[in-house]
């Protein structure tokens, strides 16, 4: 029945919000669905459905496991998958994690590196492998989310594309200059 009627409502893509755990006094951000485990099952019951995440926090996870699941759920979906990507901006998620809050930035860079070289299949002249791959050699497109001027350098120096959520058009029209201004620079 829920199959029937995602597709018959005629969406063009389902999204989900990430945070893997928050104090209480965050609600509503207290009930989230995993991200990677909630688009696996809309990719299950769908069929043309885009996927997406927004934003999924790169910096909380390990990029090796990140990678695989991303991989099978783009492959799963036969290549229907975006990332919207993230730093992160709740310290007390990353406290309770046991990650680092100042080098979140950095951490989404390297993660991010990380990832795309195990979807180009990078480890296997170290002897490894791991399947399945993603659809695209070089991954699913990866979005950038946040409105900062690391943000902004970020989306210009390795991001697919600026995925600003929550902004008033104005923003958005500035951020999209300030993203060209950083593309003409480098």
């Amino acid at each position: 029945m829920l199959k029937k009627k995602t597709e018959e409502n005629q969406l063009d893509s389902i999204w989900t919000s990430d945070h893997i755990i928050v104090p209480k006094e965050n609600a509503p951000w207290t009930r989230v669905f995993e991200t990677i485990t909630t688009l696996s099952f809309f990719a299950s019951i769908t069929q043309k459905i885009i996927l997406g995440t927004s934003i999924l926090v790169v910096p909380l996870r390990d990029p090796t496991v990140l990678a695989k699941q991303i991989a099978t759920l783009d492959s799963l979906s036969n290549g229907r998958l975006i990332l919207g990507v993230g730093i992160g901006s709740n310290k007390s998620e990353f406290n309770f994690l046991g990650k680092d809050f100042a080098r979140r930035g950095n951490t989404t860079e390297n993660n991010i590196n990380t990832m795309r070289e195990f979807w180009k299949k990078g480890y296997s002249d170290k002897g490894f492998m791991s399947e399945p791959s993603t659809v695209l050699t070089k991954g699913p497109d990866i979005l950038i989310g946040g409105q900062s001027e690391p943000a902004f350098k970020r989306v210009a120096s390795f991001g697919d594309g600026w995925h600003p959520s929550g902004i008033a058009q104005v923003e958005y029209e500035s951020g999209i200059k300030k993203i060209l201004e950083i593309n003409e620079r480098n």
